[in-house]
């Protein structure tokens, strides 16, 4: 593996170890508050409405066209 790819999976592992202590010290400090299905529906709606775009500029179709160019 290069050196960047071995940075890399240091920060990740570092940073990865940190982000899920303080979620669970979060969770664990802050009660639950009671949702329901639909609530859950929209907001996976809303933050993947992006990837949907069939106008505009839609990341997912971009990096498609992008690995196409690239391949040759």
């Amino acid at each position: 593996a290069n050196r960047l790819g071995g940075n890399s999976l240091s920060d990740l592992l570092v940073f990865g170890k940190l982000a899920g202590e303080h979620a669970s010290k979060y969770c664990n400090n802050n009660p639950q508050k009671d949702t329901n299905k639909e609530d859950i529906i929209n907001i996976i709606r809303k933050n993947t409405k992006i990837l949907n775009k069939e106008k505009g500029t839609n990341p997912y179709l971009l990096h498609q066209k992008i690995q196409k160019i690239m391949d040759w």
